[in-house]
Order: structure tokens, then sequence, then C-alpha cells
């Protein structure tokens, strides 16, 4: 065992030496969050290569929880999601530049509330800055906007680097530090680590919420004097789902981080890069266990909640990628440990959870009040307690290009923009090397997950699962844009139907079912769209038969359109007033419509 791992040995020794009891003060929260690190890179929880002692007494001393997840594989939305506990949906930040919705409470804030002093470190990737989101103050605080100051770099493998470039240490009245570095720099963990040492050091009675963040391990891997010969390339293993490339465009393909590295990927530069992504890890646990330390040589160990995570993972080779915008495990989870007063010890939990659930479980952990209204995440202190599960599935999602469900067996991808789809059995194929998707008889397994991961999606407003031929087939959502529309009066002998979308419907089929049981009318006609104003317009006219049933009929009319893609939404909305119920394949949407041929009734609108 080498020299550190022995002093990280006897020094989380002496940090568990008190019995874990929960104590009548609030317990300070040290909630510290890394940058980039897959959920497979802790010793303790199964690599046997890379050398994380701190983690690993970290994970020796609580619960850690193997099925994290990140909700959004990029660093802005991920964050926005921990700062709220809320879907990217809710807080309003789906991806890079957008603004937290300033009507949701944030983690620091709600706690600064409840008598917290609350103090930020490190990265920040958000919108504003965090003493504009419920921090107190900064130390440490590493941001962008120092573009003047930007020299050239190259990262471990000689490669320009492209990644924080501009990025600079800074206070909260936006001065400047470049004689700290600019963008990242070999040892800028140890300044994270120098400026949470000096926040615990001069801490009152007056608990903490004290919010670390690291760069590490996201690129430029550039490592310090001493680490970079740490782990020998030659030795590392290649990842057993290695790819040279991935089998399709996945909505990343020309990223920055994807051109990393060359195509086809090689083994031999996968293993160089993890050589040094590994160094970078072990580097900042090092970082890690000054912060403990100082926390135990503080007297606030046995009253700190300690919580470890990252925003997300990363590729690496596996399935052909080195970046992050995937919703494979090796990047969607997350690694995820609690300690402290009343955590079960040496403990993992295989329970289902993602990152916005931190906000509620630190609430119930420190006795905090929820919110109101309450955060979308739910608390895993069930969970940590004995094992409960809190969520049936999670989900994951990426721009309009990837939309991910998952259970504790099975995994669900769709890719509305190149129309593929994945379905992986996680417990026979962890690798997710094997796609079972057209499986005739995995079909059940596969169109309940389908049907899981539309109405999630579409009851949080998303259309990005209506595109494509799904786009009309599925496409049902709180919003959609449907109609009928009455033009004769008390019978429609003629009438019209309009469509409206961000892009057109390819060789579909309209089917409109009548349950009425006096008299109803049957339609046909053709559909023809044209592009008006950023949308597709279509409009629909025909004639009418009167048909007097005790049963429900179908009238089919035609629909041609140019462009190949769906629309947005269905819905049909008569003139006069009444209940009326339409569907888009097998999706319900209920609303009020009025007199069709004389009687109030429902109506069904199918895509086919």
């Amino acid at each position: 065992m080498r020299l550190f791992q022995l002093v990280a040995y006897f020094g989380m020794l002496a940090l568990c030496s008190t019995p874990m009891i929960a104590s009548a003060a609030p317990p300070n929260v040290l909630l510290i969050v890394s940058d980039d690190q897959r959920p497979d890179t802790i010793h303790a929880l199964g690599n046997s290569i890379i050398e994380t002692p701190w983690l690993d007494q970290l994970a020796a001393r609580g619960t850690s929880f193997l099925n994290a997840t990140c909700a959004n594989p990029i660093c802005t939305p991920s964050r926005a999601e921990i700062l709220t506990g809320c879907t990217g949906f809710r807080c309003g930040v789906m991806d890079f530049g957008k603004p937290i919705d300033p009507d949701l409470p944030t983690l620091a804030g709600w706690f600064s509330k409840n008598e917290y002093q609350t103090v930020y470190v490190g990265k920040w990737h958000n919108d504003g800055v965090p003493v504009q989101r419920g921090y107190s103050f900064t130390r440490g605080l590493y941001r962008g906007g120092g573009g003047r100051f930007a020299v050239d770099q190259t990262d471990h493998a000689g490669r320009p680097v492209t990644g924080y470039r501009g990025w600079i240490f800074q206070d909260d009245d936006g001065k400047m530090f470049p004689e700290m570095g600019v963008g990242l720099t070999p040892d800028i963990s140890r300044h994270f680590a120098d400026a949470a040492i000096d926040v615990i050091r001069n801490s009152s009675d007056t608990p903490f919420f004290l919010h670390v963040n690291f760069t590490t391990p996201h690129d430029p891997l550039l490592l310090p004097p001493g680490w970079e010969d740490r782990y020998p390339w030659q030795k590392m293993p290649v990842p057993d789902n290695f790819l040279p490339e991935h089998p399709f465009d996945h909505g990343n393909v020309g990223g920055r981080d994807e051109v990393l590295f060359t195509t086809p990927r090689t083994p031999e530069e996968v293993q160089k890069e993890i050589a040094a992504y590994y160094a970078a890890v072990s580097y900042m646990d090092a970082q890690i266990g000054r912060i403990l330390t100082a926390l135990k040589s503080a007297g606030k160990a046995d009253n700190t909640l300690i919580v470890f995570t990252s925003d997300h993972g990363v590729g690496l080779g596996s399935h052909g990628l080195r970046g992050k915008q995937n919703m494979y495990d090796h990047t969607i989870r997350v690694p995820l440990i609690f300690a402290g007063p009343g955590i079960p010890r040496n403990t993992q939990r295989t329970t289902l959870c993602c990152l916005r659930d931190l906000f509620a479980t630190l609430c119930d952990l420190t006795g905090t009040p929820a919110p109101k209204p309450a955060p979308d995440g739910v608390s895993l202190k069930p969970a940590i307690t004995d094992g409960t599960r809190v969520n049936e599935f999670v989900t994951g999602y990426f721009r309009d290009f990837q939309r991910m469900i998952r259970n504790e067996q099975w995994k669900y991808i769709e890719y509305p923009q190149v129309k593929r789809k994945q379905l992986f059995h996680l417990t026979k194929d962890p690798g997710e090397t094997v796609n079972l998707s057209g499986r005739p008889e995995l079909q059940p397994i596969e169109t309940a997950l389908q049907h899981q991961l539309r109405t999630w999606f579409q009851q949080r407003g998303d259309t990005a699962l209506d595109s494509g031929d799904q786009r009309w087939a599925h496409s049902v959502g709180e919003n959609p844009q449907f109609w009928v529309s009455d033009v004769s009066g008390k019978k429609l002998f003629r009438w019209r139907v309009k469509a409206q979308g961000r892009q057109p419907c390819s060789n579909r089929k309209l089917a409109i079912v009548s349950t009425d049981i006096a008299t109803f009318s049957v339609f046909r006609g053709n559909l023809t769209a044209g592009r008006q104003n950023g949308f597709y317009i279509g409009e629909l006219t025909g004639s009418s038969s009167g048909i007097n049933s005790d049963s429900a009929e179908t009238a089919e009319g035609d629909l041609s359109a140019s462009g190949g893609r769906g629309f947005s939404g269905i819905r049909a909305v008569p003139a006069d007033s009444g209940p009326w119920s339409a569907t888009c394949g097998s999706l319900p949407l209920e609303w009020f419509g009025g007199m069709f041929a004389g009687k109030h009734g429902q109506r069904r609108v199918a895509g086919s």
C-alpha cells in the first residue's frame, strides 16, 4: 500500500472514532461535487486499479448509492438540478447559458433561510454568481470571464486545450486573480481545498452549508509534478464496452470533447487518457483528504453530514465516445456517498435515485423543513436507512437528441432525430453492449417502457419525442395544436382539420372515431402542408355522410405532407361545448368540445 494510502487510512480512522449518533444541534453540511467523474472510479466501489483512499474511507464510514444518476449529462443543467431539486423542464435549464427560474427556491437559499451559513467554493457554471443564488459568500470562486488573460495551453497528450479557456479565480465583487492561474492548472484542486479549509477553520457555532466544487477530472487533464506517471498507461485496461466509433450519430458526434479523440478511437489513445484521468482523480482524492482532516481538527467532523457526488460521468472510449453527452451508465450514473451522523456505515444501496433528490434529502437528514412548493426530487432518507425503494424509474435527457428511462433491470433510450431506439437488460448486460430493441419476445417490455417514457416527458411539456414518424403516432401533450372546426352549423357536412407543428408529417393516416349513440358523421379528405412563419400548417377539407349507429365507427383520411417529420401535437376543438377525448396512438388527452351532429359525446382522434 502506498504511503499516501496509509496516511489516508489512519486519518480516516481518527475521523470515524466517534459513534455516528445524531446530535441535538443541527448538523453542518459538506457537499463535495467533482466534474465529469465516472461512477466506476472509486476503489472501494469496485475499481481495483484506481487509488482513492479518502473516498474509500468515506464509503466505509457511510452509505453509497450504486444507481445514482444525473438527468442531463452536461455541466450547467446537471448543476441546476442540484441547486433547485427540480427537473430542467421546471427550473428552466436544459442547456448551457440558460438561467435558473428566479421564482424557485435554491438549496443554498433555503438553508440560509433556515439559519445556516451557506458558502460556495470552486467551479460555478450557472447563470449569475453564487451570492445571487442564496450563498452567503464564496471562497476560491472559479468561473468564466478572464478571457483577456487566457494563454494557449496543451494537455497531457499535447492536444490544444479547448475546455475552461479564460476561466479564472475571482471574488464576489468580480475582482480576478490571474496569479492563481488562468484556465485549468495542474494543481487547481489544491486551491479549492485551500479555500474549503479556510472556511472550516474560520467557521463559528452557526451551522454551515459548505458546497465545494472541483473541476477534476474534466478535461483538459493536466497533472501536477510527481503525478504524471502514477498510472503507467500500458497497464490500463481498455473498457469492456470500448468501440472505435459510436455506431450512429447520437447528437454530439462533432462536439468539443468528442473531437479530443481521433476517429476511429484507438486502444492506446484510450489507455493514455484513462491513465491521466485516474491520476487526476487520485490527486483530487488527496485534496478531499485535506478537507476532511481540517474538519476533524476543527472539531466539526462528528456533527457534519458529508455528501460526495459528481455532476455526471464521461465516455473515455466506452461505446466509442470521449465526451459526456450520452445516456449510457458510464456517463448518466454518478458516484454518490453519504456519511455523517445517523448514516449507516459501510453500506451500499442499489436504490434508483438522481441528483435532484439531494435537495429533499438534505432537508430531511438535517431536520430542515422542505420548501413549498416542494422540489421535484424525493428524499433518499428511507433508502439510506433501510434500502426502501423511492423511485420506480429514473429518466435522462440531452437536448432534443436523447430521451431515456431506466428501471432496476431495463434501460430504454430513444434518439428522435435519427429514429433510433435502444433497449438494454442491465442485470445481464451492465456494459450496455447488446441492443435488444425490436426483439419480438421483448415487445411487451419495450412498449411498456416507451409508454412510461413518453408519459413522463409529455407531462412536463417536452416535445422532443414528437419528431420523425413518432411525432404523429405519439404526439399528444399538454399543449397540443390540432383542431376541428364546425363550418356549417348544426351538422358538419363540410369540415376542416388543421394541424400545426415544427415539422411536417409524412404518410400518416388520420382516424376520427365517434362514440355517439345517435347520429354522427364520417369524414374523408386529404391533408397537405406548407411552411409558414417557422411552422408547418396543414389543412384538410372534405365532405361528410351521416350514419346512424349504436356503435363506434372509424373513418380515415390519407395525410400527405413533405419533409418526413410529424406534428408537435393533436387536439380537436369544436365550436360549441361538450365532453370530448382524444388519443394519438395509445396516449389519451381530455378536453371539452361541442355539438357534433346534434349530440354531445366523446370523439377520439388517433394516429396510425
